[in-house]
């Protein structure tokens, strides 16, 4: 749930601090008191695209953070698949964003930097925000394959294998017939094709290139320019470990253990000294033996040796400027060359071979297809079932939920069949599709209903709905706070709301108010006591003129909405 708001220079707000409680809480206010503005910082903390607008006037940078506490064991496994831990024991999470006036934002998941796209990951986790316009989403068919994924996410425990099972054969089938098109070419273009390949392989067959053989060429010509000071050098350290004209290092070592020999069985540990002495004889003897390895040989003609080095190399370049930047790139682009040789002096076969690999890719998708048209149509009963309940409830009787299923001319990602809802909304007449819908308020309270079974489904612990009901009044407003108090019996729910009856049955009630300190308008948001919620739903109901009437009225709608 979440616990604290905390928001600093965003738009009217100067600095306001927020602590929410689990069940129903309402958010109101008179028109342009700032209602939005707490809108717009939830989303901004929520990784939400973000305007310089958004900053209160006069400031560099507007900041945001959210505490979310209790978080379910659900929503911790999707959590860690983000890469984010949460501590079982505090069993909080802070969510933070500060955003400057050039664009730039600073994201962080308790004291940890993250990108904002992580954020946004992060938080559709914790918290689901629907207001006035999605409900116009639902006239874009498009979109409706998303809220039933989601059902079917939250009702099926295989759903999301399903879907990977289909996306994956859906890949291998949309490669295979990318490859299938590529290699259709005709009698001419393959012949000039192969006659090409056939002088590249050609090149670099003649070039012989090995793995490795450019860093021994650069070695070997460096120890050549410099053979006479490496012969030197080498020659006279060996001299040094070994000895020539008189004993070397080596030589010494040995005498030294045989010395100490004579006496190791006189004084103590002698026996060990003696070993140390031979195992520095045997490393001494190893060092020489690498330094004679770099000993230039056979060196009648350095310059010789070199020009060949040379145009080695220069072989070496050339090729590489065609084919790859490394050998290993080189030789492998060989082996591609050699493939596709192979691919075109059996072009018939090769085509049939692709074909076969098509069909066989097609049927596996196909087949899966099928198995996510059948779960999404169970799916879709269960939804159809459990949104027409909801119309029940919410004084739509004789409307009428559905999904149809819309064969695509061709496979892609979604599918075989895309889904759309539609809508009977009298009996007698036929379903229709929800597009053709033209009333907002028919609009808000299908909205509504998919929402709310959407968030009870889900592992989400915070609704949040911004002016749901708006088109709705009256009884039916009743309606719809009752079935979002329902809601929040399972998920904490907070809603922003012009309507008294939704008002009154929450079980916390926070007014958003603006007025004017030092010559600037401010936005303040106080949790209301029991009177205070009287007089705030009298001027709900009452408009300019607050009635005792409108007062009476208010308190019975509260003491109504405590026993629901």
């Amino acid at each position: 749930m979440l616990l604290s708001l905390h928001i600093e220079n965003v738009a009217l707000i100067k600095r306001l601090d927020i602590d929410f409680e689990n069940g129903f809480s309402v958010l109101t206010g008179e028109t342009g008191a700032g209602k939005s503005i707490l809108i717009d910082s939830i989303n901004l903390v929520c990784g939400a695209r973000a305007s310089r607008d958004i900053i209160r006037s006069g400031e560099d940078e507007c900041f945001v953070s959210a505490l979310f506490s209790s978080l379910g064991s659900s929503a911790v496994a999707s959590l860690e698949e983000l890469g984010v831990t949460v501590d079982q024991d505090d069993d909080t999470l802070l969510l933070s964003r500060r955003f400057c006036s050039d664009g730039r934002s600073v994201c962080k998941i308790g004291t940890r930097t993250v990108p904002v796209s992580l954020l946004k990951s992060v938080s559709a986790h914790l918290i689901s925000m629907s207001n006035q316009h999605d409900s116009y989403t639902l006239l874009n068919s498009e979109l409706h394959i998303d809220y039933l994924d989601r059902f079917a996410n939250s009702v099926v425990d295989n759903f999301t294998q399903i879907k990977n099972e289909y996306l994956l054969s859906y890949e291998a089938y949309k490669k295979a017939k990318a490859e299938l098109r590529d290699a259709r070419i005709d009698d001419n273009e393959r012949r000039n094709k192969l006659d090409f390949l056939r002088y590249q392989y050609k090149e670099i067959e003649a070039a012989r290139i090995k793995a490795g053989e450019e860093k021994e060429l650069l070695a070997e010509r460096l120890v050549i320019r410099n053979s006479e000071t490496v012969t030197k050098a080498i020659k006279g350290a060996s001299a040094l470990l070994m000895g020539s004209s008189k004993p070397g290092i080596y030589d010494r070592l040995i005498m030294t253990a045989e010395n100490i020999e004579m006496i190791s069985d006189v004084i103590p540990g002698g026996a060990d000294v003696v070993s140390q002495l031979h195992n520095l004889s045997s490393q001494v003897e190893e060092i020489n033996s690498i330094l004679l390895k770099y000993l230039p040989k056979n060196i009648d003609d350095p310059t010789l040796i070199l020009d060949k080095i040379e145009e080695r190399l220069d072989t070496i370049s050339k090729i590489k400027s065609k084919y790859g930047e490394t050998e290993e790139e080189v030789l492998k682009y060989f082996d591609d060359i050699a493939q596709k040789i192979s691919f075109f002096e059996q072009y018939e076969f090769s085509i049939k071979e692709l074909e076969e690999s098509a069909e066989k890719t097609k049927a596996l998708c196909e087949e899966n297809a099928f198995k996510l048209k059948a779960v999404r149509k169970e799916c879709s009963s269960k939804l159809a079932g459990l949104i027409n309940s909801e119309f029940e409830f919410l004084d739509m009787s004789g409307v009428l939920f559905d999904t149809e299923f819309e064969p695509l001319e061709e496979l892609d990602e979604r599918g075989g069949d895309i889904p759309e809802f539609f809508v009977k909304t009298n009996p007698g007449e036929p379903f229709k599709k929800l597009s053709s819908i033209a009333s907002g308020g028919e609009l808000s309270r299908i909205m509504l209903a998919l929402m709310k079974i959407l968030a009870g489904s889900d592992s989400i612990g915070t609704v949040v709905f911004d002016e749901i009901d708006t088109g709705v009044s009256g009884k039916t407003s009743s309606k719809i706070g009752i079935s979002i108090k329902t809601l929040s019996r399972e998920r904490q729910v907070v809603c922003v709301t012009h309507s008294a009856q939704v008002s009154a049955v929450a079980h916390h009630h926070y007014k958003i108010e603006k007025n004017e300190f030092d010559g600037r308008m401010l936005t303040t948001v106080k949790k209301l006591d029991f009177d205070e919620r009287v007089s705030e739903i009298s001027r709900i109901l009452g408009g300019v003129t607050v009635t005792d009437h409108a007062i009476e009225t208010a308190r019975e709608l509260i003491l109504q909405g405590q026993n629901i």
